[in-house]
Formats: C-alpha cells, sequence, structure tokens
C-alpha cells in the first residue's frame, strides 16, 4: 500500500495528490490510512524514527527559511540597492564634474563667439539701407513691386 502512496505523490505531485484526494474522496481515505500505517510502523523502530525526525526537521527547516532567511535576504538586497543607488550618485557626480571641467572652457568660448556676432548682427541691422541711384529710398519697379509680392505669396 505504501508504494501506492508514493507512486502517487511521484507521479502527481503532492498538489496533484491533494487535488486527486479530493476529486476522489474514497482515494483520500485509502491515502489517510496509508499513511497512518507507514507512521505507525517507523515510530517502532530506530531507524523509522529518525526518518521522521529529519521529515519534520526538514518542514521546520522550510518554514523557518520562508521566515526569516528570506527576511534577512530581502534586507541585505535593501541594503546593497541603497548602496549602489549611492554609488551611482557619487559615479554620476563625478562624471558631470569631468565633463564641466573638460567642455566648459569650450562652451565659454563659443558663448563669446556668439556674443560677437550678435553684436555684428545688431551692428548691421542698424546701419541705413542703401539706396539705389537715381531713386533714393524707393524701389525702382515702384507699382510692379506690389504686384510680384502678391503672386509670389
Amino acid at each position: 500500500m505504501s508504494a501506492w502512496i508514493w507512486w502517487l505523490i511521484a507521479t502527481f505531485g503532492f498538489a496533484g495528490t491533494v487535488f486527486f484526494c479530493v476529486a476522489f474522496p474514497t482515494t483520500a481515505v485509502l491515502v489517510g490510512r496509508a499513511i497512518a500505517g507507514i507512521i505507525r510502523r517507523m515510530l517502532q523502530t530506530r531507524p523509522g524514527v529518525a526518518v521522521l525526525v529529519a521529515i519534520v526537521a526538514t518542514i521546520a527547516m522550510w518554514i523557518w527559511r520562508d521566515g526569516v532567511v528570506e527576511e534577512r535576504w530581502a534586507q541585505r538586497y535593501a541594503d546593497d540597492k541603497r548602496l549602489a543607488a549611492i554609488a551611482s550618485k557619487a559615479r554620476d557626480d563625478q562624471i558631470a564634474e569631468d565633463l564641466t571641467k573638460k567642455y566648459q572652457p569650450k562652451i565659454q568660448s563659443l558663448e563669446q563667439l556668439s556674443k560677437s556676432l550678435q553684436k555684428q548682427v545688431a551692428d548691421y541691422a542698424k546701419r541705413k539701407p542703401v539706396t539705389v541711384a537715381g531713386a533714393p529710398g524707393a524701389c525702382r519697379l515702384g507699382a510692379d513691386a506690389l504686384r510680384l509680392r502678391q503672386q509670389i505669396r
């Protein structure tokens, strides 16, 4: 009978065995009797008691691991993540400082060049327009200029 239970668990797994027993209640009774018989026989011998103690210790270890060890790993992960964020911030600050040292003089020289070019543009805009000889201040095309501008648009 015990071989049948081990075959059932090995084939369907623990959850599958539970589902199988719920789906077929008569099988659940047979499985329960078989497990009780196995435990009763194991308690009659020293090796059987040792195996049961090992099983109980393993289950207790799983429970302890899920509770305590997982919390420790979660705390360690959170600490490592925090330290990584600090290191990342320090690295980003160092990179920003290096870039500033390298490119700030170039940026300043380009800004000075831009200012001088803007000054030239402003000076050019302030100059008086050049007039055509013979018609000071007037367009040589006269009224045709307005017509041409309207056609272009």
